[in-house]
């Protein structure tokens, strides 16, 4: 048995191959004067000063130390509520930060992880800011979005739930909020999505208020459908991330932080999760990459485009375009003023207007080509009348009131149909409105969007 003191023991462990020792001279781990280096967690250990409060293995041992409480407290936590009768799955947090606190978590029944894209800035004077930014065109190598940040929260052999995400007003393009999201969770095979908030007795475009504002909401039933129908195929890979436990307990930038990130590289190719094990992997993924850190990619090289690998959604951030290609839903969302003419499966659009989202839902059981009834939902941008941008659009100084003012999307589509259809607007209840004129060459149903005054069509066919 040692007899060796802490003192001794902790300087011997925090001394590197050059005679360097982590402590400082007036620290003692035996008189609880060692400092506690809480803001060093998130640094590169490379660039990091040996001595002193910066020390990697200071650092180190300060992770495994919290690891070590929130996994202790979340198995305390558990045991008790179904002690005392609980039920329903429980959970840790919804905000892990490092893989150290996924892997605490994951002694919980499920994942789960908020998220916003360019969420506002509600503290700051005199008015919010926030970045007028679209998921579509940013680098998909370096940027960060809701889901890039939710696939680094999963882990293998646990369902993971999205308690919160949103893409806030006043961004104008938010359009491609739901269609992203729900595209992507069926990919990655999440289990549930909570789109935040409802606020019944605010009319109009607030930050969160997704019933207010026709362009969220005005996707919410198609977005519903692909997700509970699962249209959207999942991955037919899975890649897991590998953590052996030195990777879980060596303390470095948060993924969102790093130049090259995997979550970033491969969440809109293939299934991924966090696999964490000892010294040896011995999951059951297809393929494994290692977690550690990796070079920036040239900027030359950096691929703008994704495919998901059962090639149904494609992401060109070049072209600032994404696209949903399934029997029963189809998709193009993004900068479609300046795509031309996109063509899917049995379905092709030219649009006039700048950025828009437009969804084909079959209604059925069907393939929207041998459907009898689906669904067409176009949105573009919404403001609330009076609404003013300023300082390069980043902030609202006048937020406007009622009425909210709904962007007409310019478009005409082409859809191939089982036989003759009629073509109504629908109101918010979803009752028929006018009967749009459409034209109709054989089985390819051509219709115009341009004096639709309403997000949602319905199309009847062979009735």
């Amino acid at each position: 048995m040692s007899t060796e003191s802490p003192s001794k023991a902790s300087a011997r462990a925090w001394t590197n191959a050059q005679g360097q020792c982590g402590l400082l001279p007036e620290e003692d781990p035996a008189h609880d004067t060692v400092v506690l280096p809480l803001k060093y967690l998130y640094q590169n250990p490379a660039q990091a000063a040996f001595v002193g409060p910066t020390c990697p293995m200071r650092v180190n041992v300060m992770v495994r130390f919290l690891y070590e409480i929130e996994r202790s407290y979340y198995r305390q936590m558990h045991d008790h509520l179904r002690q005392i009768g609980v039920k329903v799955p429980i959970t840790g947090t919804n905000q892990p930060f490092c893989p150290a606190s996924v892997a605490a978590d994951s002694v919980n029944d499920f994942m789960s992880r908020n998220n916003y894209w360019q969420h506002p800035n509600v503290n700051a004077k005199p008015y919010f800011t926030f970045h007028n930014l679209a998921v579509v065109n940013s680098d998909l190598s370096r940027v960060n979005n809701p889901i890039t940040e939710v696939v680094s929260s999963s882990v293998a052999g646990k369902p993971m739930i999205v308690p919160e995400f949103n893409f806030p007003w006043p961004n104008e393009y938010r359009a491609e909020a739901l269609p992203l999201m729900v595209a992507y969770a069926c990919l990655q095979d999440w289990d549930g999505l909570l789109f935040f908030a409802y606020d019944p007795e605010q009319q109009s475009l607030s930050w969160f208020g997704n019933q207010s504002d026709p362009v969220r909401w005005g996707e919410f039933p198609a977005a519903a459908l692909m997700f509970h129908r699962h249209d959207v195929a999942s991955a037919q890979h899975t890649i897991q991330i590998g953590y052996s436990q030195s990777d879980v307990f060596t303390a470095g930038p948060r993924h969102n932080g790093r130049e090259v990130s995997p979550y970033r590289d491969l969440a809109y190719v293939s299934q991924i999760r966090n696999a964490y094990f000892g010294e040896r992997y011995q999951g059951g993924g297809e393929m494994i990459r290692g977690a550690g850190y990796a070079s920036p990619p040239d900027a030359a090289t950096s691929p703008s485009k994704r495919t998901s690998d059962t090639g149904q959604l494609r992401l060109d951030a070049h072209a600032g375009l994404f696209t949903i290609d399934t029997p029963r839903t189809k998709s193009a969302v993004g900068f479609l003023g300046r795509a031309g003419r996109i063509a899917l499966d049995g379905f092709s659009i030219r649009c006039a207007t700048p950025f828009v989202a437009v969804f084909v839902t079959a209604l059925d059981s069907a393939p929207i080509a041998s459907s009898r009834r689906f669904l067409i939902t176009a949105v573009a941008r919404a403001e609330n009348t009076g609404q003013a941008f300023a300082n390069n659009k980043r902030t609202v100084p006048e937020r406007g009131r009622l009425p909210v003012l709904v962007e007409p999307v310019r478009a005409e589509l082409s859809i191939v149909v089982a036989g003759p259809a009629e073509v109504y607007s629908l109101d918010a209840a979803g009752h028929h409105g006018q009967r749009n004129p459409v034209a109709q060459e054989g089985h390819t149903l051509k219709v115009t969007l341009d004096a639709v005054h309403s997000p949602w069509c319905e199309v009847i066919v062979g009735r």
